[in-house]
């Protein structure tokens, strides 16, 4: 996935598994291609497993990917150095057929409510990277 920021493009790599040596191998595989141009952001999917072994666990990485992609852009879109936890609390809530706005309605969480007061403390914080 790639972002802007502040102009520039960067490319965002995400490992899908929780191992963050693996991470680091994918930065250092990827550290020959720095200072061409765009910048390159390897993250670690914390909710991953240690490995992917089956494809079940690879299909149970997709939906934690897609938050954290999409977390990264509410980041980016705020110019905010860095994911914060209403970044991802906000990419869950607004995920199309996830998992958490259901299980928030059935606790009996006002959903809309507190969308709208994600959405206004990531307004409200966005001139603080």
């Amino acid at each position: 996935m790639t972002e802007r920021v502040s102009g520039t493009k960067s490319l965002i790599v995400i490992n899908p598994n929780s191992s963050q040596s693996v991470t680091d191998g994918i930065a250092s595989a990827l550290s020959p291609f720095e200072g061409r141009g765009v910048p390159i952001r390897c993250l670690t999917l914390l909710e991953g497993p240690p490995g992917i072994e089956t494809q079940h666990q690879a299909d149970l990485t997709i939906a934690p990917m897609l938050a954290l992609a999409d977390a990264q852009s509410l980041a980016i879109g705020k110019d905010h150095s860095q994911i914060e936890p209403v970044h991802i609390a906000l990419a869950l809530i607004q995920q199309e057929g996830g998992s958490i706005r259901p299980l928030l309605a059935q606790a009996g969480v006002n959903v809309a409510q507190l969308r709208g007061e994600l959405v206004e403390q990531l307004f409200h914080g966005a001139n603080q990277p």
